[in-house]
């Protein structure tokens, strides 16, 4: 390839709050007005919200045409590649795709370990490249080649797949059609977030690309999700080994963060060892800010001591309820908070919305909303074979794993779907399948009597007798499922569920307080930010006993750039608070470390030890009593 047509290949900086979005808008409005064709610029988000905000950016753009511009998430447009490429049909594939919840199904029907499953799962989903220096798309260990052959057989079977295949799936058929007509000839891809994707995903953007320019944004400090899809910041940081003739630029001015919280995010984030030595730098005519640093004497104390002040703030016309973001690393902090604002008539909303479906399988007591929607699944579709899988295992100690190996293998011997196979057993046309499944035949007619009772009801009351208006625990799903009128199905309904809370939209302007994990606060900002659970063991959260000595540096150096994202999205006032003590049955709900130190019933928690990394310009902590905050 000529010099003159060598693709240019960019390396932007961006560190928190610096117009990161500005400028990758700017740079697409230059190539425009130079004569680009916005049907050949590709701009590639991590999430949806950030896709939503650039788009939204875009359109104000007085440059013709900026709509045209291909802007998506990477698994909505790898998706759309499999599925104009006929993929699904063409290997026997079906795009149900399984829900969180029933991935413990899954796992449970597979041979080993469900918490090593888990990991493995994990490795899977990042198409086997645990680190950055392996080659995703191939399982090389023994037992990896065993776990993706039955997980392939089970997700077959139940006619099923995962919503993290779609990565390892568009990669394979990329690598396998590179003169695949379905993919567009781009001549400038944009990638916003580069320091979230794994290996698998960076591959793929190589792949997408092909000779396009190139421009990734990111920031090492911000990569949280090592842990979670082994997506590491030596993704960014060693981009320059993979593309030689990167162009690098920076962006390290915050515009967003108040003069006090950059000082403090900086010596926060200089602790971590594993990174280049930089700090940001605060907008020189920023204010000061303000941070606060409170505990509380418990959960109960803090969420009616920060709701108050809240209240109070509104009411004095410091903040308005949509300037406030309140950060929790586990939901039982947000909940708290949200009841004492509602007693104060503060709306406020909670985004953990993956957890509206928390409780035990095993016990029907503790798994009512799991339960309900595999219920109003079946209703909708009585062939759903994950959903039915579901439906039998709930309330069994095994969740049903032994009886249903039974089902599942005659299935397969004799090709008939399970309802089919239930039905004849129930109704005495067969008698033996190679081995006792009473329980499940309980479970089957348990659903058979419901869905009886549904057959003359519209589907809006269907939903609504699933899911009852009056009940507390049903009002989220209310809230997912929209607007719905006559005219609404029960897969729209269903679908509508599954998309807000596998994808939920983060919402940059509100008229509400917002309540969310640190997680899902990238991207966003607010006047007043407010992180809970500021306790050892949550921020924080200790990590697995079994790991390495450098495992656990390399996972705290990951909790810490947490932390970091988390405190740069406040543009004027940062709280950070902690409670002293906790009941212990509620610590382990929390998956938490439980202290050994307190009473029988309650645990007493200290501080995290992320304070004394904030530096001397933090204030030192005070008493929810004694907190004055006039």
């Amino acid at each position: 390839m000529d010099t003159e047509n060598k693709a240019r290949i960019s390396r932007i900086m961006a560190g928190p709050g610096t117009g990161k979005t500005y400028n990758l808008v700017k740079r697409i409005e230059a190539l425009l007005k130079g004569g680009a064709d916005p049907q050949r610029i590709l701009l590639v988000t991590f999430t949806r919200t950030s896709a939503l905000d650039l788009v939204k950016e875009l359109r104000t753009l007085k440059t013709p045409h900026a709509q045209l511009i291909h802007s998506d998430t990477l698994h909505s447009f790898s998706l759309h590649i499999l599925h104009k490429a006929e993929y699904f049909l063409t290997h026997g594939r079906e795009t149900r795709i399984l829900m969180e919840f029933e991935l413990r199904f899954l796992l449970e029907d597979l041979s080993g370990n469900v918490r090593e499953l888990g990991k493995k799962l994990k490795a899977f989903e990042a198409a086997w490249a645990r680190d950055q220096e392996q080659e995703p798309g191939w399982a090389l260990d023994p037992s990896d080649k065993e776990f993706e052959q039955e997980l392939s057989s089970w997700l077959l079977f139940h006619k099923a797949m995962l919503i993290s295949e779609i990565i390892p799936l568009t990669l394979r058929y990329l690598r396998d059609n590179p003169a695949s007509p379905i993919l567009k000839d781009y001549e400038h891809v944009f990638v916003d977030e580069y320091q979230d994707l794994n290996k698998a995903e960076q591959s793929l953007i190589n792949l997408i690309r092909r000779a396009a320019n190139l421009t990734v944004v990111g920031d090492e400090d911000q990569s949280i999700y090592q842990d979670f899809r082994h997506a590491h910041p030596e993704g960014i940081t060693a981009f320059h080994t993979v593309y030689p003739d990167t162009v690098d630029e920076g962006l390290d001015v915050c515009r967003r963060c108040p003069q006090l919280v950059v000082e403090i995010a900086n010596s926060l984030i200089s602790n971590n060892k594993r990174r280049a030595d930089k700090e940001l730098k605060p907008f020189p005519t920023n204010a000061t800010g303000e941070i606060h640093i409170v505990q509380w004497s418990d959960i109960p104390n803090e969420a009616r001591g920060i709701a108050t002040y809240i209240y109070e703030q509104i009411q004095k016309g410091q903040f308005e309820p949509g300037e406030i973001l309140i950060l929790c690393p586990r939901k039982q902090f947000g909940i708290a908070i949200k009841e004492a604002l509602a007693e104060l008539n503060c709306p406020a909303h909670s985004f953990f919305r993956e957890e509206v479906f928390s409780g035990d399988p095993k016990k029907l007591t503790s798994s009512r909303t799991k339960e309900a929607f595999t219920l109003l699944q079946l209703a909708a579709n009585y062939f759903d074979r994950p959903a039915l899988r579901a439906w039998l295992g709930y309330g069994s100690t095994d969740l049903g794993k032994k009886q249903y190996k039974v089902l599942r293998r005659y299935c397969e011997q004799t090709g008939k779907n399970p309802i089919e196979v239930l039905a004849q057993l129930d109704n005495g046309i067969i008698d033996d399948i190679g081995g006792k499944i009473d329980k499940l035949i309980i479970r089957f007619r348990v659903l058979n009597e419901k869905l009886d009772y549904f057959k003359s009801k519209k589907p809006i009351e269907v939903f609504e007798e699933i899911f009852p208006k009056h009940e507390d625990w049903a009002k989220p799903f209310h809230a997912m499922a929209g607007d719905i009128d006559e005219e609404t199905s029960l897969g729209e309904i269903i679908e509508h569920i599954r998309t807000e809370v596998s994808q939920p939209e983060m919402p940059t302007d509100a008229e509400y307080v917002r309540i969310m994990s640190l997680h899902k606060s990238k991207g966003l900002s607010a006047k007043l930010v407010i992180v809970t659970g500021f306790i050892q063991g949550l921020i924080p959260s200790l990590g697995d006993d079994k790991l390495s000595e450098e495992a656990k540096d390399i996972y705290l150096e990951e909790q810490r750039r947490l932390l970091y994202v988390a405190i740069t999205r406040t543009k004027h006032t940062l709280v950070l608070s902690s409670v002293a003590s906790i009941p212990r049955n509620e610590l382990h709900n929390m998956r938490a470390v439980t202290p050994k130190g307190g009473t029988k019933s309650h645990a007493y928690t200290i501080t995290s030890s992320f304070l004394r990394e904030l530096g001397p310009s933090c204030p030192n902590p005070v008493t929810g009593a004694r907190w004055d905050y006039q």
